[in-house]
C-alpha cells in the first residue's frame, strides 16, 4: 500500500458519528493506516444535522460546493465540508444533503423511536453515487475504494455497470470491508434502474460481494465468518474472490501491522 491513493468510505466514523462498531474501527482503522504508510488517505462520511460544525471545525471546499448530482429524476446541489479526525492528519469529507442526512437522528438508521427510516436504501445509495461524482471536482482519481457494510454495497456496482465507459474511473479498484451481516435487504427497483443494475441482484450485500474487486471480512469475537457460511450465496461469492477473514480488537493498544499485512496480501491479488 506504499504511496497509495485512498478513498475511505463508511457511513460513520468517531467521534462525528457512532452506532456501532463501524464507527470506532473507521477511526482507529484509519488512523494506524495513515500512520504506517506512506499514502494518500481521504475518508468520507454523511454529514447529519447532529454534528456540530463548530466542534469538529468543518470548512468549505470551494470545488465541493454546489455540485450538481442528478439523482432519481432531479437535480440536488450538493456540498462537501472538510475536517480532519481529532489529533491526526486524516482528512475527513463530510457529504452534505439536508434533503437525506439534515434531520438524522444519531441513531443514524433509525429513528429516536427505534423505528427503521424507510429511505435508508434511497439516502446511502445518493451518498454512493455523490462520493463518486465528487472525485472529479477533486481532479483525484483513488486507486482503491474501500467500502464498509451495507452502507456503501452500491459503489462497487455503481463504478462497474454505471461509470463502465468513463475513463477517469476504469483503474479503481473496490475492497469491500464487511463488519455485519446485517443489511436493508430488499432493493428498490428504482435505484437499480438508477443506476443500470435492474433485475441483477437480490440483495445490498450480494450486490457488493459481487461487484467489488476483493472482500475482507473483519470479526471479533462474534463469529462473523460462521454466519457467513450459512449464507451460502454470499459465502460462495466470498470463496470466488480475493478474499480473507481478520481477528480485530478495537482496544487502543492493538497492533494493527498484521491486519495491514493481510490486507496487502489480498490486494496483491486484484
Amino acid at each position: 500500500m506504499q504511496k497509495s491513493k485512498i478513498f475511505y468510505l463508511s457511513s460513520e466514523i468517531e467521534p462525528f458519528s457512532k452506532s456501532y462498531d463501524l464507527s470506532l474501527f473507521s477511526r482507529r482503522f484509519t488512523t494506524n493506516l495513515h500512520q504506517a504508510y506512506n499514502l494518500d488517505l481521504r475518508l468520507s462520511q454523511p454529514k447529519y444535522g447532529f454534528i456540530s460544525e463548530r466542534k469538529y471545525i468543518l470548512r468549505e471546499v470551494i470545488r465541493l460546493k454546489d455540485m450538481p448530482i442528478d439523482f432519481q429524476e432531479k437535480t440536488i446541489l450538493t456540498n462537501m465540508k472538510s475536517a480532519f479526525i481529532p489529533d491526526s492528519k486524516v482528512q475527513v469529507y463530510f457529504l452534505e444533503c439536508d434533503d437525506y442526512f439534515k434531520d438524522i437522528s444519531y441513531l443514524i438508521y433509525k429513528s429516536k423511536n427505534g423505528r427503521s427510516y424507510s429511505n435508508n436504501q434511497e439516502k446511502f445509495a445518493y451518498f454512493s453515487k455523490s462520493v463518486l461524482s465528487s472525485l472529479n471536482s477533486l481532479f483525484w482519481s483513488p486507486e482503491y475504494i474501500i467500502c464498509n457494510d451495507w452502507q456503501t454495497s452500491y459503489v462497487p456496482a455503481i463504478l462497474k455497470h454505471f461509470y463502465k465507459n468513463d475513463p477517469f474511473f476504469e483503474n479503481i479498484k473496490t475492497i469491500f470491508f464487511v463488519h455485519s451481516l446485517n443489511e436493508e435487504s430488499l432493493l428498490d427497483p428504482k435505484l437499480l434502474d438508477e443506476f443500470n443494475l435492474k433485475g441483477k441482484f437480490s440483495s445490498a450485500l450480494e450486490m457488493a460481494f459481487s461487484n467489488s474487486d476483493a472482500i475482507i471480512l473483519f470479526q471479533s469475537n462474534n463469529n462473523l465468518f460462521e454466519q457467513l457460511k450459512k449464507k451460502k450465496k454470499l459465502y460462495k461469492i466470498f470463496k470466488s474472490k480475493p478474499s480473507t477473514v481478520i481477528d480485530v480488537s478495537l482496544e487502543i493498544d492493538f497492533d494493527w501491522s498484521d491486519c495491514f499485512a493481510k490486507i496487502e496480501s489480498v490486494i496483491e491479488k486484484t
